[in-house]
């Protein structure tokens, strides 16, 4: 499908007859998206400033993680050079007066950013003991990360908050993390707040190859999100066994075959769905590192006309699945009597922006995707003990063979309801499957990151 606007934007003289004739378009930014596999240098090219606060003691860390993947930090703003990114430490901030730094940072070099920039404040999680002002000082960054990310969206930029906690190996935490949003693999998550703590994993986490020899259960695989998800996952060295229901067995057999993985054909909407898969994954493989709970459905209508059937299977698909299995497997054990996901095992779950704004004639999805959002948050909390993650990715409106089908007004409007002013694309939400199930983000646990472009509901 396309987007008219975007093409457009890709044309100079379409785009400066636009302009000269004051029609109300908002013409977005084209994205920079990855094209390949993660790389040593994912950053070679790149242009940052890295700036902190008077006691800043994270600036030389965050400067070495930035050239360590190939990327270069500018001396000053003397010469006025092309920055494609600002990195900001305020982890030391416990004042109000400290969150004059990051104005006095920020401000004289907004000129300088590129189209497709990337910002990232860097922050102290407070805990519930900290002092008002700390506490002040630490939820203030979030709300200078919303309203600048809305002001960079014209340009195709974004802005992220990473919140640190304290204990542990910061630099190892941060490593990964700062990667992904500093590149283009982030291009349409903006407005986001991440909690990151120590990682078990031993320094330095692997970026090049960082999931051969996982094994990954994508559910809902078939086609769409679940299939970009499924060929970054293999790409990355992951070994996929693709899930989808009696319906989906050809589409899911092809992509299976492209990308040398397996198929598992299961409907969720089955009681015993669950132990089946587990009975299958026992079966036929000797661990699950990692789970993409991605399988979904939408039966839309108002709720005074919304049959019973059609809240019942889209709670079961959307809520009662995920959980069910997610439990399943993290208490399923081998022929060894060994946890069949084992440490470092990762749980990704896909709920939607949805969820967390609501939309008229979706309650019943809505409903779904909000449980899941607590449920995740619950076996994060169960599965902590065994350093594995379990968080959730919330997209908003990404280019899909359903959203096509929208009526074209509607779909235009849903395109430009965001800071981005444009729709994503699957492999969005598959770089941020990716990232999530790499040993590098083992300390996040228990979030949503959502892939949104900043929905202007619910951002």
């Amino acid at each position: 499908m396309s987007d008219y606007l975007l093409e457009i934007s890709r044309r100079p003289l379409a785009k400066r007859l636009v302009r000269q004739l004051k029609l109300p378009l908002p013409l977005p930014e084209p994205l920079a998206r990855a094209s390949t596999v993660w790389a040593e240098l994912e950053l070679k090219g790149h242009t940052s400033a890295v700036g902190g606060t008077r006691d800043s003691q994270l600036k030389t860390v965050l400067e070495s993680i930035i050239t360590s993947a190939g990327g270069e930090i500018a001396p000053s703003i003397m010469g006025n050079p092309k920055l494609n990114s600002l990195v900001f430490d305020a982890s030391s901030a416990t004042t109000v007066a400290d969150l004059g730094s990051l104005y006095d940072f920020v401000r004289p070099r907004i000129s300088l950013l590129a189209s497709n920039c990337h910002v990232v404040v860097i922050g102290l999680a407070a805990s519930s003991k900290a002092s008002p002002e700390v506490a002040g000082a630490s939820a203030a960054l979030m709300g200078f990360v919303k309203s600048f990310a809305k002001e960079l969206g014209r340009k195709g930029g974004t802005c992220q908050l990473l919140l640190v906690r304290k204990g542990g190996d910061t630099v190892q935490a941060l490593d990964t993390p700062l990667k992904f949003f500093l590149s283009k693999r982030s291009a349409f998550i903006s407005g986001q707040s991440l909690s990151v703590g120590a990682t078990p994993v031993v320094s330095p986490a692997p970026i090049v190859g960082s999931l051969t020899g996982k094994v990954a259960l994508v559910t809902g695989a078939a086609q769409g999100i679940g299939a970009e998800v499924a060929r970054r996952l293999a790409a990355e060295g992951a070994t996929v066994i693709g899930h989808d229901r009696p319906q989906e067995k050809a589409n899911l057999s092809a992509l299976m075959t492209e990308i040398k993985g397996s198929s598992l054909i299961m409907d969720l909407l089955d009681p015993e769905a669950a132990p089946k898969i587990v009975s299958y994954l026992k079966a036929h493989v000797s661990k699950v590192d990692i789970l993409i709970n991605n399988a979904g459905m939408t039966r839309d209508k108002t709720l005074a006309r919304m049959p019973r059937d059609w809240w019942d299977d889209t709670l079961t698909i959307n809520l009662q699945a995920p959980l069910k299995l997610s439990q399943a497997l993290l208490a399923a054990k081998d022929e060894h009597d060994q946890p069949l996901m084992p440490a470092g095992g990762r749980i990704i779950c896909m709920a939607s922006i949805a969820g967390i704004a609501g939309n008229a004639g979706q309650t019943n999805y809505a409903t779904a995707k909000a449980g899941l959002i607590g449920g995740v948050r619950a076996l994060a909390a169960a599965a902590a003990g065994r350093d594995i993650t379990v968080n959730a990715l919330a997209p908003g409106f990404i280019e899909t063979r359903m959203t096509s089908a929208m009526p074209t007004a509607l779909r235009e409007v849903a395109r430009r309801f965001n800071s981005l002013n444009q729709g994503g694309l699957p492999v969005d939400v598959a770089e941020a499957a990716v990232f999530l199930s790499m040993p590098g983000a083992g300390g996040i646990s228990g979030d949503v990151l959502r892939v949104c472009g900043q929905n202007l509901i619910g951002a």
